[in-house]
């Protein structure tokens, strides 16, 4: 095809940039049809049936869908090379456009050379797509390669039919069970797993089954011996089987990631092909076909013979066979077509290749001879070996265990995965083209021969013990396993180390933990209780049975009824209550204090913590663990300071009621007093030492009620001081009361000059500021910002006199207590008094 018929269609949402594209691609012989949105893409080529050779997709095109969605949708109809073009580097968005398509991504502003040469490539690459690269041979090689993994794996693998009845097994099991393999093979799985988990392990062997999809879960399996051991599933069905890749995590539970799961694909090879063939005479028509051909696409010989050869063929299969078709009769020179769809009439999908023969008579063309080779079937063979190839280069590279393939001769590196690199700090180049020796891998290479007569014997070997020094020779330990296998007639060792030094490492951190942790409860004297809510099951240590005057063996067997048995009857519930509300999840931790009875008959307080440890699938408390504490003696102890605390808490509201009569009294005597005067100076004066006594009957009001004796309430102390001024000063007065108090703590002490302080500007304010029976306001105002209190006592009296009031004992008694509070006081006097006091607290 030559390069001018080549047809682009550029998707960019940029007019400007789009015309600069197009210019440049034509210049480069390209037809160029630009669309400026993802739907106008997706319509030209699904809707419209537009053709085109590649797409320039950009991945932003504003409003509606974007590049990447644009092109799948496109693909789900139509498979056609897309290439990328965006202003994007960020490694997601080129990951993400990977995924959808393969042929390229190119960053705008590249150049025309640069994307010239992408777009040829992608047209490389879609043209390769469709050809035959490789061999039923080739197949069967990567079929081999995929058993030897099968084989050495550590992971249990298998397959099964969908009964769940047993088709193959790897070697692992063997190891892992104790069964040979001959003993499971056509048994049904179910037969092995624990009766409490049959019924779970059925509904999800269904659920895979019925969704097509894969599943993981976990139960257990039964072991030669009859024990149990924890496995972990991930199934997958297809077709008429269900493949699996399970492992035991009884003892490996950190084990990383678990070798995939592998498919075995085999190929049906192909006896022979016959060709069809069809002959056409000068007009196009069809004068002859064979059974071949017949079978091939379906059609009896009487429907299309004296048909035109164009008129049974789709306009998909005349835009790429019609022009060689026509090529061939014009140059009469013979032409190899490759790959062209044509559906049959029973509706199948098939894809024929041939040739196009041209008849000549007496040097005019007489007709066409076409042959038709239905490769549709070869087609599958090569995608599927492309599938295996990219599976085992996948799994191979990316597996977490440390992986190599070596020759058996020389023992020289051809091949070692990422886990191989990264474990051991080489770098690829430092390892290729060496052995193991020549990097100084292994401690004992005499171990070397064990494993090779070993493999020469059984083909294979599982799971030996290995130490293998790193770069910087740090020593790993590791499980090794190989099996032999043939690449190109030469023998190599397929190698596969599982690294077990976190583990190993991890057991022996457990370890020590247990030890200390077996000193830390020693030390605390404390008894500890294991018990599993599901069944009942509970184990205790023996001091938790020395607290109640036995030893373990005497209340031996123990279980949850034991503790039931032991604690009060009334406590229980409490117990019981507290223990739900942590299973609810209301709670994290479980706490209770409870009496439990002692061998010698009296009761003894335990305080018990515990908490839920484990849970089961469903998210019910499995496991909880605990301790109990004796508290008797702190408990008789605090029983002892509570009844010493009543009676001195009885103590003091004696004396409050005591001190509370005595300020009664005084302020008693002092209205009889006043009631008795007839002296107006004597009656101003009591009513003075009334009202300052007020004060303080207020404040010890407050904090006899109050449960903080430090801190009180502003608010409310004012609102009560201002209530009781206004019956002592102002029922006989016309005057109006306001008052604005902020809510907010003070201390009791400053309380006390507060409450003066206003005690004395009130009372001031009452007999200055206002002439006989004349109405007037008073307001109050306090409030707090940050640490800053403002006091604010206002009327619209008279105004200050200074020479009446300055002198008075009442203002000398606050600026002595603003001075003490270290504050400050501002007297202004227009259209009366305003006193503004500010201190900090």
């Amino acid at each position: 095809m030559e390069l001018t018929e080549l047809k682009i269609l550029l998707v960019e949402d940029e007019f400007l940039i789009a015309a600069a594209e197009k210019m440049e691609l034509e210049k480069k012989g390209y037809a160029v049809t630009h669309a400026g949105s993802g739907e106008s893409a997706v319509r030209s080529i699904l809707d419209e049936g537009l053709l085109f050779d590649i797409i320039l997709m950009d991945i932003d095109l504003g409003h509606g869908i974007d590049g990447t969605q644009a092109a799948m949708r496109i693909l789900e109809k139509k498979d056609i090379p897309i290439l990328f073009l965006s202003s994007h580097i960020e490694p997601e968005i080129v990951e993400k456009t990977e995924k959808i398509t393969s042929y390229g991504y190119v960053v705008k502003n590249s150049g025309i050379v640069v994307l010239d040469a992408s777009v040829k490539m992608a047209l490389k690459l879609f043209r390769a797509k469709m050809e035959n690269k490789k061999s039923s041979d080739d197949l069967k090689q990567k079929n081999s390669e995929i058993e030897g993994f099968f084989t050495t794996a550590l992971d249990l693998l298998c397959v099964g039919d969908n009964n769940g009845n047993f088709k193959r097994l790897n070697p692992q099991w063997e190891k892992v069970l104790g069964y040979p393999l001959h003993e499971i093979t056509g048994k049904n799985f179910i037969d092995f797993v624990h009766s409490d988990e049959k019924q779970e392990t059925i509904q999800a062997v269904s659920s895979l089954l019925e969704n097509n999809k894969s599943m993981d879960f976990t139960n257990r399996f039964r072991c030669k011996d009859g024990t149990y051991r924890w496995i972990e599933w991930r199934s997958i069905p297809h077709e008429n089987s269900v493949y699996a890749s399970a492992r035991d995590i009884t003892e490996h539970k950190r084990v990383e990631d678990e070798i995939r799961n592998l498919k075995s694909f085999y190929a049906n090879i192909l006896d022979s092909v016959v060709n069809g063939v069809l002959v056409t005479d000068k007009e196009d028509r069809i004068i002859y076909s064979n059974k071949s051909m017949i079978n091939i696409i379906g059609i009896s010989a009487k429907n299309f013979l004296g048909n035109r050869i164009f008129s049974d063929f789709s306009e998909e299969i005349l835009h790429t066979f019609k022009a060689q078709y026509m090529e061939s009769k014009k140059t009469l020179s013979f032409i190899n077509y490759e790959e062209i769809s044509v559906k049959t009439s029973d509706q199948r999908d098939i894809s024929l290749s041939g040739w196009l023969l041209p008849r000549i008579d007496n040097g005019l063309y007489s007709g066409m001879i076409f042959t038709a080779e239905d490769v549709t079937e070869h087609k599958k063979i090569v995608e599927k070996l492309r599938v295996s190839e990219d599976k085992f280069s996948k799994i191979f590279l990316m597996n977490p265990s440390i992986m190599s393939i070596s020759s058996i001769k020389e023992g020289i590196f051809v091949d070692v995965n990422n886990a191989f690199l990264k474990t051991f700090g080489y770098e690829r180049d430092e390892v290729i083209g060496k052995t193991s020796k020549d990097i100084d891998i292994f401690e004992d290479y005499s171990l070397r021969d064990i494993i090779i007569d070993e493999i020469r014997e059984k083909g294979f070997i599982n799971g030996f013990d290995v130490q293998a020094r790193t770069k910087n020779n740090s020593i790993r330990h590791g499980l090794f396993s190989a099996y032999s296998l043939e690449i190109y007639g030469e023998k190599y060792l397929l190698s596969v180390i599982v690294d077990i030094t976190e583990r190993m490492n991890a057991e022996n951190k457990l370890r020590d933990q247990k030890n200390r942790l077996n000193c830390i409860l020693q030390g605390t004297n404390a008894g500890t209780w294991e018990w599993n809510v599901r069944t009942g099951k509970t184990i205790f240590n023996e001091r938790w049975a020395e607290m109640l005057g036995f030893s373990l063996s005497e209340i031996s067997p123990v279980s949850i009824k034991t503790w039931e048995k032991f604690c009060h009857p009334e406590d229980l519930k409490e117990a019981n209550k507290v223990l739900q509300s942590c299973f609810d999840g209301l709670s994290d931790f479980y706490v209770c204090e409870y009496r439990m009875k002692h061998k010698n008959g009296k009761w003894i307080w335990i305080i018990d913590r515990g908490k839920v440890m484990t849970k089961t699938k469903d998210d019910k408390p499995e496991w909880m663990f605990g301790t109990h504490l004796d508290i008797t003696e702190s408990k008789l102890a605090d029983e002892k300071m509570k009844k010493q605390l009543a009676e001195k808490d009885l103590l003091l509201r004696e004396i409050h009621h005591r001190v509370k009569n005595n300020i009664i009294l005084m302020e008693t005597i002092l209205s009889l007093q006043s009631a008795y005067s007839k002296n107006p100076e004597t009656i101003s004066v009591i009513q003075n030492i009334i009202s300052r006594i007020q004060s303080m009957h207020i404040l010890y009001d407050k904090l006899q009620f109050s449960k903080d004796f430090h801190h009180l309430s502003i608010k409310s102390y004012i609102e009560s001081l201002m209530d009781t001024l206004q019956i002592i000063q102002g029922s006989r007065r016309n005057i109006t009361v306001v008052g604005y108090i902020s809510e907010f703590d003070i201390s009791s002490k400053k309380m006390v000059s507060i409450g003066i302080i206003i005690n004395e500007l009130l009372s001031n304010a009452y007999k200055y500021a206002f002439t006989e029976n004349k109405p007037g306001q008073l307001s109050l105002s306090i409030s707090k910002n940050e640490n800053l209190v403002s006091l604010i006592i206002q009327d619209n009296g008279v105004g200050y006199n200074d020479n009446k009031q300055s002198t008075g004992l009442g203002l000398s008694i606050v600026r002595l207590l603003v001075e003490q509070l270290n504050g400050s006081m501002d007297i202004l006097s227009d259209h009366g008094t305003k006193i503004n006091i500010k201190f900090e607290v």
